[in-house]
């Protein structure tokens, strides 16, 4: 079903604006059910808490700036998301290393160590520093 605020896009042929809260409806993340579960659902919280500091004018990290659209690239290889239709849910996991398989629609994160002070810049170093990251 198509959101109200992007009928015209659908009738116009112009991408809609990718929010925040369309990325999140697409994220289906598999906590583990073993004694990692904790750190999982830690891990979990700060890349929604990424996506949520992507909102408005997007996040500025060292010098650069990360859109959700941005987010959205580097976990599907695509900037935008139908404005009818479904588009698959994305599967977060979590593993020993991060990984981003974009024909799968399924991204492995790796568990924030103790040490981690800041999560943003810990995972907009990850994007940037990936091999499917692109600025638009």
């Amino acid at each position: 079903m198509a959101r109200k605020e992007k009928l015209p896009c659908l009738f116009s042929g112009c991408k809609p604006p990718v929010t925040v809260t369309d990325v999140r409806d697409l994220l289906n993340i598999n906590y583990r059910q073993d004694i990692n579960r904790e750190a999982d659902r830690e891990t979990g919280q700060q890349f929604v808490h990424l996506l949520q500091a992507t909102k408005g004018d997007g996040a500025t990290i060292n010098g650069i700036t990360l859109k959700t659209g941005i987010i959205l690239m580097w976990m599907t290889g695509s900037a935008g998301i139908p404005a009818v239709g479904s588009h698959k849910q994305i599967d977060i996991e979590f593993g020993e290393e991060e990984r981003v398989n974009t024909c799968a629609l399924c991204v492995t994160l790796k568990h924030l160590m103790p040490a981690v002070e800041d999560s943003l810049l810990y995972f907009t170093e990850q994007i940037i520093n990936s091999s499917t990251f692109s600025v638009m």
